[in-house]
Order: structure tokens, then C-alpha cells, then sequence
């Protein structure tokens, strides 16, 4: 059954402000019973809530929530030391608002998303998107982010008037670091690919094509920038 609130309250977890010395893990396990090892899977019906809490990593791999309509999970202004896994994670209902977050590592793989909000976030290394379910519908708003590099794959890049890249900020495209094995870290570098991807944000921010300059020459591709 779904993790949910029996008072009918629209949250099904609230844990603003708290501070974890150690990770936060809403996913998917294997539990050993009777019939051997079976997988169990975190599902909550109603809004996730970490807003302003501290913990060192947030595994939210292969969980399912059903939001409130607004938001499915919210950690804004949240601060993760590490990791904030969100692979194989599904939403509906709501979004995954983490507007000012800060935090090591951030990472979509596979998930099935509808908006992801990080505005003014700060990552310091690899902001991952890939293998996105259904990209069609899923928003990024990236506007004033901070991350190290962005990881991805065109594949998942969310349709034109669904992507706002106005301020944000990368040092560059793929990651080493976090990555599986016999899984390419290689996101799309080619010039023609990375201006497709900027007029996905249909405002055409001028900033945006400077800091895409700015990551080639990061890069030492300085023909490019």
C-alpha cells in the first residue's frame, strides 16, 4: 500500500527543516521473504516534503508518488552533502520542486517526469537527464542553476516552450563520475545540437548563448566558442 497521511491531509510526507546525519531513502528495495528475495517499491499518495532539510544523500531510485496536483515532491532549499537520486523515479500529479537546492550530485536516469523545477539550485557536479520517459511532456526550468556539467541526451530534452535556460550555468556536457557500467558519461557536444537545444527555450535568453561559448572554451574547444 501507499505511504499517505490517514487524515486526509494533501501530504503524505512532511519533513521540513529536519536534519538527517546520515541519507534519506524513499526507494525501491529487495526484501528477503519466504519466496525468496522480492523487490519492494515506495509509493506515496499525496505531496513529499523536505523542504529546508539537511541530510548527506536523497535516493528517491524507483519510488512512485502520486502528488497533491501541484507537487509530487518538494525539497526547496534543501542542502544534500551527496547524492539526490531520482532514477527510475515516477511522478504524476505534481512536479519536482527543488528551487535552491545545493547538492554534490543530481540525477534523472529513466525517470518519468512531468515539471522539474531548479531554479536558482546549486550543483556542484553533474546534473544528470537521461533516458527521460515521455521527454514530451516533462518542463525543466533551469533558470539562475548552478551546476558543474550537465550530463544528458537528446533523447530527453524536454519540446520547444518546455525548457527555460535563462542565467544557468554549466561548466561543460557529461560526467565521469556516477555513471554505470558500460553506460557512455558522453552528452551531445556538436555546436548545431547544443543551439537546437538552447531554442527549446522559445524566450531565446541572450545569456544562454554566451554561457554555451563560456562551456566550449571551459572545454578548450575555443573554435566552437
Amino acid at each position: 500500500n501507499p505511504f499517505s497521511n490517514q487524515d486526509g491531509s494533501r501530504y503524505a510526507i512532511r519533513a521540513d527543516r529536519i536534519t538527517v546525519n546520515g541519507g534519506v531513502f524513499l526507494r525501491s528495495l529487495m526484501v528477503q521473504g519466504e519466496q525468496g528475495c522480492l523487490p519492494r517499491h515506495f509509493s506515496a499518495k499525496g505531496a513529499v516534503r523536505f523542504i529546508n532539510a539537511s541530510m548527506s544523500t536523497f535516493d528517491c531510485t524507483g519510488a512512485t508518488i502520486d502528488g497533491d496536483g501541484k507537487n509530487g515532491i518538494c525539497a526547496e532549499g534543501a542542502t544534500i552533502s551527496g547524492y539526490a537520486i531520482f532514477d527510475q523515479f515516477t511522478v504524476q500529479n505534481g512536479g519536482v520542486e527543488l528551487r535552491t537546492l545545493t547538492a554534490g550530485d543530481v540525477s534523472f536516469r529513466g525517470a518519468k517526469l512531468t515539471t522539474v523545477d531548479l531554479r536558482f539550485a546549486t550543483i556542484r557536479r553533474a546534473l544528470r537527464f537521461k533516458q527521460i520517459q515521455d521527454a514530451a511532456h516533462s518542463l525543466w526550468a533551469l533558470q539562475n542553476a548552478s551546476v558543474g556539467s550537465l550530463d544528458d541526451d537528446a533523447a530527453s530534452w524536454p519540446p520547444r516552450g518546455r525548457l527555460f535556460v535563462d542565467g544557468f550555468e554549466y561548466q561543460g556536457f557529461g560526467s565521469l563520475s556516477f555513471d554505470r557500467p558500460g553506460e557512455s558519461s558522453q552528452a551531445p557536444l556538436d555546436f548545431r545540437l547544443r543551439k537546437q537545444w538552447i531554442e527549446r527555450d522559445t524566450s531565446r535568453p541572450p545569456y544562454a548563448y554566451r554561457q554555451l561559448a563560456n562551456a566550449y572554451s571551459e572545454m578548450g574547444d575555443t573554435l566552437k566558442a
